[in-house]
């Protein structure tokens, strides 16, 4: 951790291990890209792309340690090594029970011939089929609106519907792992392949629909996302930067604003005046495939007070609104850009041009479904466990209740009760196949 290279003293987050050769290669690439930042920045005026790389050394952001496509290759090599056989294309629609009520099996539909099947299980069933992001006919119940979701096709609540239905107890239904997404992105494709999980930039700012600040924005996801859930003005928020946050801070990988300039998420103006009007103009552009939301009268006038304000602030390295960039977390989470004292803020030039981007409350994925005990056996709302039936990760309630614990929270608790559920299941007795 006293590396002179290491931007993360504090330390780095943990993963599963990344093959030696490949750590290796990514090591030297840092160390090449650090010294040609300059003409990459230049050459990425022309091709945005290009600032992709700057990712290998931002953040202290050392993916040697390995990350979830790192996991997920472990977990598929030891499946190999155990000849477990792993059945694509198929879904689970009814789950098979004996005469005792244990869970002997499922019944599973095979998505290319329709055929409809019963799987045996001798000693249990352990769902980890995920939460229901990708339902959106489920979503009515949740606590606040959600506008996409970064979980997988296959998170439709499958399980949710098949647990309720055995009269199970059902807990945190109205709960999501919360973050945000580019608004418009997430109009064209619910499901997106990231989140906006650190708000990236110096020389920025989220505003509502009165052009005033509302939160600290470089507050973890999952505390920005409940914002959007305190009233009509914050349905939507609107992230105000300049040209030079584009050009320093725009990243399609670890995504917050886009990295070209020109991109069709992306509304500019060459004043707050000229940006006021366009982001009128795009709003009402997007009519009822949004939920209603109209900028005050006062719009323009409170956003240049604003701005105003935000730049008095950042030259002074204190922001009094919001404290933003106080904590040891978020400027350790900010790559420096510039000498002022709060590496989080940063003046907007006026001059511009000035960009706004819509973003909005997106799952990650949900994190409700039937409770379990200790074993991560399911539980009726009798409170008896359900023989034979297990669950793990974002398929039951979730052990962190409504908190998100830190990032890696899903996975961490994916893996536990996946071992835990296993494991009990693995000790448990054959159970007879008398069918109901």
């Amino acid at each position: 951790s006293q590396h002179p290279d290491n931007t993360a003293p504090a330390g780095r987050m943990l993963g599963s291990g990344m093959p030696f050769f490949l750590a290796k290669t990514i090591s030297a690439l840092r160390a090449t890209f650090k010294g040609l930042e300059a003409p990459i920045r230049a050459l990425s005026k022309r091709a945005p792309g290009l600032k992709e790389t700057f990712m290998l050394r931002e953040f202290g952001l050392d993916i040697t340690y390995g990350v979830g496509i790192t996991l997920t290759g472990h977990l598929k090599a030891a499946l190999k090594q155990q000849n477990v056989p792993v059945t694509m294309g198929a879904a689970v629609e009814g789950l098979v029970l004996n005469e005792g009520g244990e869970v002997v099996g499922v019944q599973v539909r095979e998505a290319k011939t329709g055929h409809l099947t019963s799987i045996r299980a001798k000693l249990g069933v352990v769902f980890g089929s995920g939460g229901f992001g990708n339902n959106r006919e489920m979503h009515a119940g949740l606590h606040g609106a959600i506008d996409g979701t970064g979980a997988a096709q296959g998170n439709t609540g499958d399980f949710q519907q098949l647990a309720q239905e055995l009269g199970c107890k059902m807990e945190l239904m109205d709960s999501v792992w919360g973050s945000q997404c580019i608004l418009e992105e997430s109009l064209e494709t619910f499901e997106t392949a990231s989140c906006i999980f650190q708000m990236r930039g110096d020389s920025f700012f989220l505003v509502d629909a009165n052009g005033s600040r509302v939160v600290n924005e470089k507050l973890t996801y999952d505390s920005r996302v409940r914002e959007h859930w305190k009233g009509k003005d914050s349905r939507y928020l609107i992230y105000i930067c300049d040209q030079r946050n584009v050009d320093q801070f725009g990243s399609d990988f670890f995504k917050t604003i886009p990295a070209d300039p020109s991109s069709k998420f992306l509304i500019k103006g060459d004043s707050v005046e000229d940006l006021s009007t366009n982001i009128r103009s795009r709003l009402a552009s997007l009519g009822d495939r949004i939920e209603p939301y109209t900028l005050a009268d006062s719009f323009q006038h409170t956003l240049e007070d604003t701005l105003n304000r935000f730049n008095t602030m950042a030259e002074s390295g204190v922001d009094d609104e919001f404290g933003r960039g106080d904590t040891p977390h978020e400027r350790q989470w900010q790559f420096r850009k510039s000498e002022l004292p709060n590496p989080c803020l940063h003046p907007l030039d006026q001059a511009g041009p000035l960009y706004a981007m819509l973003v909005a409350p997106q799952a990650i994925d949900t994190k409700g479904g039937a409770a379990i005990d200790l074993n991560c056996q399911c539980i009726k709302t009798d409170g008896s466990a359900v023989p034979g039936l297990y669950g793990a990760g974002n398929a039951v309630a979730s052990p962190s209740g409504d908190a998100y614990w830190s990032g890696g929270a899903t996975i961490g608790l994916a893996m536990v009760t996946g071992w835990v559920a296993g494991n009990r299941v693995a000790k448990s007795g054959v159970k007879e196949l008398d069918l109901i």
